[in-house]
């Protein structure tokens, strides 16, 4: 408690305020720190030195156990890839046959004329994909018939005439890479050609 003299005979008691105890807490650790700044330094350096001692990177045995073990996780995989197959054996690839002799390759033009049926064999290869065909019937109207291995892929339905398009799947199985087209012609001395394009996907 303090006494402040107002003139020279009066006094008046002035009690100081009461601080928060946060607030004196933080000006007492500011004191300390100013007054012991040494101290401070010391607490610093011993907290980098204590990391240093139980840094794990300084634990040679710890270092030692982990080339171990990711030594032995490397052979276990070489392991497993070494006996998953025989590497030494020779892995033969499929061999495609050669096209027949009579056979038209894709993407050739095919033409006749006459109110016969003809069959033309094509030849598609092992690739898979969709097949187009168009076709030109000129006037006189024709049909037009695409078989593969013995089954109607695509077909014009009727005798039809002018130009068009028609088109399927093709899905060879082994050995079967030809397709049959057939062509029925409507009168005598029809014309008519087509196309046949290879498989693309």
């Amino acid at each position: 408690m303090l006494r402040v003299r107002l003139n020279n005979k009066h006094y008046r008691k002035v009690v100081p305020r009461e601080n928060k105890w946060w607030y004196r807490y933080i000006r007492g650790m500011n004191w300390f720190s100013f007054r012991y700044w040494w101290f401070n330094w010391l607490v610093f350096l011993g907290c980098i030195f204590l990391f240093w001692w139980f840094c794990p990177c300084n634990n040679t045995t710890a270092i030692k156990n982990c080339n171990i073990n990711n030594n032995k996780h490397i052979n276990d995989i070489n392991s497993i890839i070494d006996g998953c197959c025989d590497c030494s054996a020779i892995v033969e690839t499929p061999t495609v046959p050669e096209p027949p002799e009579n056979a038209i390759n894709c993407d050739e033009e095919s033409k006749s004329g006459g109110f016969e049926v003809q069959e033309n064999l094509h030849y598609l290869g092992p690739a898979p994909g969709y097949v187009t065909i168009r076709y030109k019937m000129q006037t006189q109207p024709d049909k037009l018939e695409a078989f593969y291995n013995g089954e109607l892929m695509c077909t014009t339905n009727t005798l039809v005439s002018g130009s068009g398009t028609l088109r399927f799947f093709y899905s060879p199985e082994e050995g079967q890479y030809t397709c049959i087209v057939r062509v029925t012609g409507g009168e005598d001395g029809t014309i008519w050609t087509y196309t046949l394009g290879c498989p693309e996907i």
